[in-house]
């Protein structure tokens, strides 16, 4: 039980927020993962919620905290475990006498429809990223061909990149504190930061952006003023029009993420790689949200089995005399079945042997 006496003071009898959430969230979700994105939106330093008293939090502004973490790219489920938490926090404090009324009422939270996701083809990308203006054009190109989300594109720095190497790396991103203008942050967790390999063409694109756009902050990419990307400004002036003109709407920027683990997995890309490359704590994000799109990649994988048989059918029918050691350079049929197999295995294995083995 929270105790009015732990909010108060004698001059002024103001129940304190910071407190609450301290109090309320320890005992129930110690370490929870969710906690971190509340204690970012509504724990001590918060410009808005910091010295606010509890009772005069309504529920227009617990919708407005809703609608900025839907801004930060949070995830539908991320959103109601976040909203859950809150919730309960002041079900306590209506519980314990502290509030009369919990402003967590008629709130509705973003859903989670599969339907809404929308995977763009590689021609799709191109079109978008020719409808962009050219200072926006290498956006819309990392985003699809790197699976960065908004706010890990926007945090991107010179010294993050290595174009020598072709490896790009994610340490931050950028988000709205309230309604301040982006600032850098930590990652959502751990499996974040990460580095990943990049296309040779993005390379040199890139290496072409900094020199036609450079910035005067160290920002890979900016405003025409210099400063960081905003997503609600991005989204309104550059990336509607854009996609109205070439694509077609429905589209946002996190449907480059979409894409991109849709390119991987027509690739033949394991569920383990993809995770790595997404920062993603485990497989099953990636198997939850994307399964439906392996059904193909099995197709593939079930053709190169067929070949593999038809090849081993091939070498068993050949007589005596054809059974020989290839000659130089030459490979046997079961050897370009097994070589055809390893491309299309989403399981990438290595090289099978040379012919002259395989004829051993």
């Amino acid at each position: 039980m929270i105790h009015t006496d732990d909010f108060a003071s004698p001059e002024n009898p103001v129940l304190w927020w910071p407190r609450l959430i301290k109090e309320a969230l320890e005992p129930i979700a110690r370490g929870a993962p969710s906690i971190s994105y509340v204690r970012t939106s509504w724990g001590p330093g918060h410009p808005t919620f910091n010295d606010r008293q509890l009772g005069t939090i309504q529920p227009n502004e617990i919708r407005e905290w809703v609608a900025d973490l839907e801004d930060r790219e949070y995830s539908p489920a991320t959103i109601a475990k976040a909203f859950q938490i809150v919730s309960r926090c002041f079900r306590v404090a209506v519980s314990d006498g502290l509030i009369p009324r919990t402003p967590c009422r008629e709130i509705k939270l973003p859903t989670n429809d599969r339907d809404e996701r929308r995977f763009l083809s590689p021609t799709e990308v191109e079109q978008l990223a020719a409808a962009m203006k050219n200072r926006y054009r290498l956006v819309v190109l990392t985003g699809a061909y790197t699976g960065l989300r908004f706010g890990e594109l926007a945090a991107l720095r010179l010294d993050d990149l290595d174009l020598l190497r072709r490896t790009l790396r994610v340490d931050e991103q950028l988000s709205r504190q309230g309604s301040s203008r982006m600032t850098p942050g930590p990652l959502k967790s751990k499996k974040a930061y990460r580095t990943i390999g990049i296309p040779t063409f993005l390379a040199e694109d890139l290496a072409a952006h900094l020199s036609a756009f450079p910035s005067s902050t160290d920002f890979v990419f900016s405003h025409e003023s210099g400063g960081p990307l905003d997503y609600g400004r991005f989204r309104r002036r550059h990336w509607h029009p854009a996609v109205e003109v070439s694509i077609g709407e429905p589209c946002t920027p996190h449907d480059l993420r979409h894409t991109h683990v849709a390119m991987l997995i027509a690739d033949g890309q394991s569920p383990r790689y993809i995770a790595d490359r997404l920062g993603h704590k485990s497989t099953r994000t990636v198997l939850d949200v994307y399964g439906h799109l392996y059904e193909d990649a099995d197709e593939a994988v079930m053709e190169g089995l067929e070949r593999l048989r038809g090849a081993a059918q091939t070498d068993t029918r050949r007589t005596p005399g054809d059974l020989t050691r290839p000659r130089c350079g030459q490979k046997s049929g079961l050897t370009r079945a097994l070589t055809l197999w390893a491309l299309t295995d989403s399981n990438r294995r290595p090289l099978p042997c040379k012919g002259s083995a395989l004829a051993n």
